[in-house]
């Protein structure tokens, strides 16, 4: 199926499903990485967000300088990105938290 614009929505279709299962791979295992083994596979809205995240920042990178609304869009990735890294932190700070009182025996210190 093409458009009037001669672009085939089919090929778009298929080559977005295959970059999304793609990413799927990747994102399973860099959670898995930070978090441990399965923790995706238990986390699926974790691993929902992180597809949803990546989509928008990559959708905002590649429109980004078109137009003053793609402009307001690489800024909404970018303040999402700072949002993530800001998640990332807290949920590193609970799990080093969380060693540290099963180390300690549950002690508070």
């Amino acid at each position: 199926m093409s458009n009037a614009d001669g672009v085939n929505i089919t090929q778009l279709e298929d080559a977005a499903m295959q970059s999304v299962y793609e990413s799927l791979g990747t994102l399973q295992d860099l959670i898995d990485g930070k978090f441990g083994e399965g923790y995706a596979a238990k986390h699926p809205a974790m691993l929902a967000g992180c597809v949803q995240a990546c989509a928008t920042f990559y959708l905002a990178e590649r429109l980004s300088g078109d137009t003053a609304l793609t402009d307001n869009l690489a800024t909404v990735a970018d303040l999402l990105a700072t949002r993530l890294d800001t998640l990332d932190d807290a949920v590193d700070g609970l799990l080093e938290r969380e060693r540290g009182e099963l180390i300690g025996g549950g002690e508070a210190g």
